[in-house]
């Protein structure tokens, strides 16, 4: 049986896999950010309106940076080679801080796909009952089905950018 081109080849579905449990406590640490700076943000800029831009984008670029170093490092824990040289002691290889990138970059434009297809499908929740925070069986099942909807989608998108990579030429 021939492997069909188009499909994307096992190892790329199961680094997509651990590219969305990878993604988990980042979304995790993002959302901690939203609520603080929700809670919090307005009293440390007030009075202060023209630096907000500043602040926003150097987070925004250090929470880059330590994802792409974190990545690099669990791709260096899992799939990396002993005998590569490292740059400092700290710091994975050159090959697995590439990949961190790619992983970052992968997960940024996944995410950003992800929502954009799975816009048409979000649950109408305005009429749901809730009940001490949850919701009733119906609505439960809509909002569950949508989010493993959206696990899917991801989890597809990210094999086939794993599966592009690997179909790129190398040196």
């Amino acid at each position: 049986m021939i492997y069909p081109k188009w499909l994307p080849r096992p190892k790329c579905w199961l680094k997509g896999f651990f590219l969305f449990l990878f993604n988990m406590p980042v979304w995790l640490a993002v959302l901690i950010f939203l609520r603080y700076y929700q809670i919090y943000g307005y009293l440390l800029f007030v009075g202060n309106e023209s630096h907000i831009p500043y602040y926003l984008a150097s987070g925004l670029l250090l929470t880059i940076a330590l994802a792409c170093l974190l990545f690099a490092m669990f791709y260096d824990f899992f799939w990396g080679k002993e005998d590569e040289p490292k740059i400092f002691k700290i710091f994975p290889p050159k090959s697995s801080l590439r990949e961190g990138f790619f992983m970052v970059s992968t997960s940024l434009f996944v995410n950003v796909a992800t929502v954009l297809i799975m816009i048409p499908f979000v649950p109408d929740t305005s009429s749901c009952v809730y009940y001490r925070r949850r919701y009733l069986v119906d609505c439960f099942d809509e909002v569950d089905l949508f989010w493993w909807l959206f696990i899917i989608v991801w989890i597809t998108l990210s094999a086939y950018s794993y599966h592009w990579k690997n179909q790129l030429p190398t040196k």
